[in-house]
Formats: C-alpha cells, structure tokens, sequence
C-alpha cells in the first residue's frame, strides 16, 4: 500500500468537479467553524460533521477515478475519526 510516497500523498485534483467541490467544501468548513466557534456554541459539533462531508466527498473522487492509489483508504479513515471526534465531542459537552 503505497499511500505514504510522497509523490502519491501530494494534493492532485482527478477534474475540475473535484478541484471545485472541494474548494467550495473548503471554505464552508471555513464558515462553519468562523461562526460556530464565535456566536453559536451549542452547534460546535457541526464542526466535526462538515470535515466529514469534506473527507467524503474527497473520498467518494479518489475511490471513483485513481482506485489504484488507495489514497481513498486514509481519506475513509478521516471520516471516521471525524465522525468519532463528533460523538465524543457531543457526549462531554453535555457532561461538562
């Protein structure tokens, strides 16, 4: 599994919908986090659930065009450490 060569792990875009999708994912993860952290605390855990939508849309492009690569496999492990993050997140915040 060769995803930790460098050459693999730079950032390459498979077409112009991956390259403008995750853009535009990008700075609504941007937004999210911006007004979440700043006015609407109780909605913090939307954080974590924008990342995921992030990495699954990432995801879902590598899995599609360059299977070969297996980039796909650590973007999938990002979803689920961010969809962890948010369980674990919610739980303490209603402890604390």
């Amino acid at each position: 599994m060769n995803v930790n060569d460098e050459e693999e792990t730079s950032k390459e875009y498979v077409n112009k919908l991956h390259r403008y999708g995750e853009k535009t994912l990008n700075l609504l993860v941007l937004i999210i986090i911006t007004i979440t952290i700043k006015d609407y605390h109780e909605f913090r855990v939307f954080i974590f659930i924008s990342m995921a939508a992030l990495f699954s849309f990432r995801t879902y492009m590598e899995w599609k065009h360059i299977k070969e690569s297996q980039q796909y496999l650590l973007s999938g492990t990002t979803i689920g450490l961010c969809i962890l993050g948010a369980v674990v997140y919610s739980i303490l915040d209603t402890i604390i």
